[in-house]
């Protein structure tokens, strides 16, 4: 038998709406790997701490499936979205706290494409309280895109 080890992926990973990309935290990044080869091919660089989530925008039509999308978090604080096809960073919202796990419940019911009027989002986030380390605490965050 076997034992011991770790492994290094300690968040889920999420797949791309076409399901040709994986996009995997691994440390300060999340790596994006072609379903295809198994390979990497690009990378979400820019957290200084571990990555604790990733989540892909869901596409609303068939024709959206291109669109590359996604929201991470890590335990620097911070709060990215980013278009994962180029890839280029969007946005950054700072919480000030780490962020263990995010949850996102407000995309089920809206489209990744942008228009004039930016729907509200709302993540909810467990985030680790600095004055007690050892409690977790889930706070609710709400923004516009």
């Amino acid at each position: 038998m076997i034992r011991g080890g770790r492994s290094y992926v300690l968040s889920p990973p999420a797949f791309s709406n076409d399901a040709k990309r994986l996009l995997v935290c691994t440390a300060n990044t999340v790596t994006i790997f072609s379903t295809a080869t198994g390979l990497p091919v690009l990378s979400l660089d820019g957290h200084t701490a571990l990555v604790t989530a990733v989540i892909v925008v869901p596409a609303s039509t068939p024709a959206s499936k291109i669109l590359c999308y996604c929201w991470t978090a890590s335990l620097d604080g911070t709060i990215r979205y980013w278009d994962f096809s180029v890839p280029e960073l969007i946005k950054i919202i700072n919480v000030n706290l780490p962020i263990i796990s995010m949850v996102i419940p407000s995309l089920l019911s809206q489209t990744a494409e942008t228009n004039d009027k930016s729907p509200k989002t709302f993540a909810y986030l467990s985030v680790e309280n600095t004055k007690e380390p050892e409690k977790e605490v889930w706070q609710g965050l709400a923004w516009s895109n």
